[in-house]
């Protein structure tokens, strides 16, 4: 798995800079509890330091909410005095950042305590917990993500603050018509795209696929899979940094918001899952159409802890708009053979290639909370050895239905705790609790349009 650098790699440093003499700056980035991109600008004189002694930073850089602003739960933040952590880049060598004004590059970093023990509240610590746990089972995840999002007007906005489609770089007129896998509509945006291509290129991203989704300028891209899922979700965080930055540089904004369109389908992250032993083979795989057992477990387990995740697959009150009939967004924990209605779907492949999707979690999710909370899943399944009901079937249970549903079903759950640590799950609800009352203590303006 992708951990943190060893000394040595600072040569990888070394030859970076060499090879780009006009780079001023090196951005140390962290990715938060909404993964999004923090950290400090280094300059590149002073970069070395990132693997002599790390770089101090705050440990509640990753407990800030959505608008920026610290978080103070269980003691945590101003309380306790905010103390200092230690980044250290991860491995691997810098990667440009070709939307910067002047040459840039990030380094991506992990955090530890002073004693060098990893900060427990960082995200991505919690995905390497959970993903450690299928070595001594001689086990390896191989997972892909692919992620949906909306092309918008970073101009216009309608009379109550909804964002409207961007105006068709073809046409000049207004999208308002879903083209749906439509070739020619890609071509329309070949200049965004084009675009992703070279920043998805400098940061290393392998992309697989990109395709029209169910409404007005709004598109999927697909991650390839790999065997490393922290390294998979360290993609899925940097392709939604290189989607934004591709946006901006045609014009126009992206969102991963999970449901921006109150009439048009939401944008989720769908996780595509397969397990290989220590021969390399799939244990998914079976000649039968039904499948192996293990992908059964798997999907038992899926089932199982799925309620008690939801508020890691829909960290935000808009994301619970994004589950509704006819959507492609799934209302209970069920699974099918080959069809996008259900939580979890086993798609069309060869018996080698077999996989699950787990279609649940939102654009807007953590990617490295969201893979931590699938893998666990299939481990419980996998332990338990006990199969999903048959595909279709519907298991009658239903999955929560707002984010203070998803509190308690997290809050009450007795199963995530036990692959996931559970002092970080508390702490991950209070931040959310404290996020979501922080936006209901003002007044939304179609009350004043209603009630006044």
């Amino acid at each position: 798995m992708r951990t943190a650098a060893k000394p040595e790699d600072a040569r990888l440093l070394d030859e970076f800079l060499a090879r780009h003499p006009d780079v001023a700056h090196i951005d140390a980035t962290f990715f938060d509890i909404n993964a999004i991109p923090r950290g400090k600008r280094i300059p590149r004189e002073q970069a070395g330091k990132l693997y002599n002694g790390g770089l101090t930073l705050p440990r509640s850089l990753f407990l800030v909410d959505v608008l920026g602003e610290v978080s103070n739960h269980l003691g945590l933040g101003l309380q306790d005095g905010d103390p200092d952590g230690v980044g250290v880049p991860l491995q691997g060598a810098p990667l440009l950042m070709p939307w910067t004004s002047r040459p840039c590059a990030q380094l991506l970093m992990d955090m530890t305590e002073p004693d060098g023990t990893p900060v427990a509240f960082n995200p991505r610590y919690q995905l390497q917990r959970v993903a450690a746990q299928f070595a001594p089972r001689k086990l390896t995840p191989v997972c892909a993500v692919e992620l949906e999002f909306y092309l918008i007007d970073p101009k216009r906005r309608s009379a109550e603050g909804e964002p409207l489609p961007p105006l068709s770089p073809l046409s000049g007129q207004r999208e308002q018509h879903a083209r749906v896998h439509d070739l020619g509509d890609l071509e329309s945006y070949a200049a965004f795209f084009a675009r992703l291509d070279a920043i998805a290129a400098a940061l290393q991203l392998p992309l697989s696929a990109a395709s029209t989704e169910f409404a007005p300028a709004q598109f999927e891209v697909n991650l390839r899979h790999i065997e490393d899922p922290l390294l998979a979700a360290d993609h899925a965080c940097l392709l939604r940094q290189a989607v934004v930055q591709a946006a901006r540089g045609c014009g126009m904004e992206a969102s991963f918001l999970s449901k921006p369109f109150a009439g048009e389908t939401g944008n989720g992250m769908h996780i595509h899952l397969c397990i290989i032993d220590d021969k390399g083979d799939n244990i998914f795989q079976s000649e039968d159409p039904a499948g192996a057992p293990a992908l059964h477990h798997a999907l038992g387990g899926m089932q199982k802890l799925m309620a008690e995740s939801m508020l890691i697959f829909a960290p935000h009150i808009n994301a619970y708009r994004r589950f509704a009939a006819g959507s492609f967004a799934p209302s209970g924990p069920d699974w099918s053979y080959n069809s996008r209605a259900t939580a979890l779907r086993v798609p069309v492949s060869t018996p080698a290639n077999r996989r699950i999707e787990h279609r649940v979690a939102g654009a807007d999710a953590n990617p490295y909370l969201v893979l931590a909370a699938v893998l666990a899943a299939a481990l419980q399944g996998l332990q338990d050895g006990v199969p999903a009901p048959a595909a279709d079937a519907g298991s009658g249970e239903t999955l929560p239905a707002s984010l203070p549903d998803a509190l308690a079903a997290l809050q009450q759950g007795a199963h995530l705790r036990a692959w996931m640590q559970e002092d970080y799950l508390r702490i991950y609800a209070a931040a959310k609790q404290g996020e979501y009352e922080k936006f209901m203590s003002r007044a939304f303006p179609r009350e004043f349009a209603w009630y006044l």
